[in-house]
């Protein structure tokens, strides 16, 4: 089985930020029942037939609001601990086919797994709402913030156990922020080529936090290709200890406009296999598309060591 935590003794943020955490305390959100929706035994059959499901309105909008205003609480302390001093350099993140990507050759974006760090879109400087890409990857591993609370509900883990997961764990959890105008494009890609098990068993749960539509670049996914395209591609470590990783063999060759848009409202939940290709067009548009996405393995599954992550994964049971 999987280690809970693995390549450092706990899963705490920065050294250097300003938030400490407390492993043994987990701050509560204020919604309690904030699950309206189901998922449901038609949902399970076409998450195995198409790879991808949408259940529209699963979250109420009081428990997004409130992760909402964890997320802007959470980046303006951030904001305001690199005014106050010399904090490390930022990394752009961008998920477009290019000669160069930046993060991945970033210190500061390889050891990013087990803790909550602040990834901006292409040309910009400063830490805000109106600026980043994304925040990433390890709120689930982060006791002293809301969504860590969130993640373990139970709901969570019976979905994925419902989907053949013996022991749900999660790896890694993103805030997508997509902002208005400047949120980049996302190329089709499987989640399974970051996230790789023996046998495969990545899935995701990914939560729209704002009304999801073609021209603020929802989700669009090919769907049944899970079925039709084997994992054709491995992102991995160049050595076992981390920091370089290289991608070998060939990513999805599919035009995002040959896919189908999963057009969704505030509230709903899409639940994806590790191995349907899926990605998003550029938001060019004056509306947020924010959105929250958990990651998760079965820990009964191999865990591939050279994983990009490695060592600084933060792997937590639920």
């Amino acid at each position: 089985m999987l280690r809970s935590l693995v390549g450092s003794e706990m899963c705490i943020r920065d050294s250097n930020n300003t938030q400490p955490t407390n492993p043994q305390m987990s701050i509560p959100i204020a919604s309690k029942d904030f699950i309206q929706g189901t998922f449901s035994d038609e949902h399970l059959a076409t998450l195995e037939k198409d790879g991808i499901v949408c259940v529209p309105n699963f979250l109420t909008h009081e428990i997004i609001d409130e992760l909402k205003d964890e997320l802007s609480r959470i980046v303006a302390e951030e904001a305001k601990r690199r005014a106050d001093g010399p904090a490390e350099e930022v990394a752009h993140f961008n998920a477009a086919k290019s000669d160069k990507m930046e993060h991945t050759a970033n210190t500061y974006f390889q050891t990013s797994g087990d803790k909550i760090r602040f990834f901006l879109e292409e040309g910009q400087k400063e830490v805000s709402i109106a600026t980043l890409n994304k925040v990433a990857h390890g709120f689930h591993c982060n006791d002293n913030n809301k969504f860590a609370t969130f993640c373990k509900n139970k709901a969570f883990s019976d979905i994925c156990k419902a989907a053949g997961r013996k022991t749900p764990t999660i790896v890694q959890t993103m805030y997508i922020l997509k902002a208005p105008k400047i949120g980049g494009v996302v190329n089709p890609h499987q989640d399974s080529t970051w996230i790789n098990t023996k046998p495969l068993s990545c899935m995701a749960i990914w939560f729209a936090l704002d009304d999801c539509h073609v021209g603020n670049g929802c989700l669009l996914a090919d769907k049944g290709s899970h079925k039709r395209n084997p994992l054709s591609a491995n992102c991995e470590l160049v050595d076992e200890k981390g920091g370089d990783s290289k991608i070998t063999g060939t990513l999805p060759t599919i035009d995002l406009k040959d896919m189908t848009p999963i057009e969704c409202p505030k509230g709903s939940m899409v639940v994806f296999n590790g191995e349907v290709v899926h990605g998003s067009t550029d938001n060019r548009s004056d509306a947020k598309r924010h959105a929250f996405v958990m990651h998760f393995v079965d820990g009964e599954c191999e865990w591939n060591k050279l994983n990009w992550m490695n060592p600084h994964v933060g792997m937590v049971a639920v």
